[in-house]
């Protein structure tokens, strides 16, 4: 697993929630994909790093914003991270939502991942992304 480093932007709480938008060389995503996270400072405690769904992205201005929720030990230090702390991330990784028969025009809902395109806009995305 290959990681890039991206950095904290803006950390916002939102109760046990975190809304985390980082920088950096980013790849397109597609609906139903996902990063692998993990602080930079973190060392080994938690070893693994935490697969976090994608909320938003912009690739192209080299922004991702990824929704965190408070659960355990490795997603309490996601949600705990600051503007200007860097991140280890690994992505977009697994299977994108089948979409490719959407019909021209028509609109997408991946609401686990707040997504909505139009049907011209995924085929384009899964053009580049592949």
């Amino acid at each position: 697993m290959k990681f890039i480093d991206l950095e904290i932007l803006k950390a916002k709480r939102y109760g046990p929630f975190c809304e985390l938008e980082a920088g950096g060389q980013l790849q397109a995503s597609l609906p139903g994909q996902f990063y692998m996270l993990k602080g930079s400072a973190w060392g080994s405690d938690p070893l693994l790093p935490r697969p976090i769904s994608i909320m938003d992205e912009e690739p192209e201005a080299g922004k991702i914003t990824f929704l965190v929720k408070d659960l355990g030990k490795g997603s309490k230090k996601l949600a705990e991270l600051k503007a200007g702390e860097k991140l280890k991330a690994a992505g977009p990784l697994g299977n994108h939502f089948p979409f490719e028969k959407v019909l021209k025009g028509a609109v997408f809902y991946d609401v686990g991942n707040v997504w909505r395109r139009t049907g011209d806009q995924l085929r384009a995305a899964t053009t580049a992304a592949r």
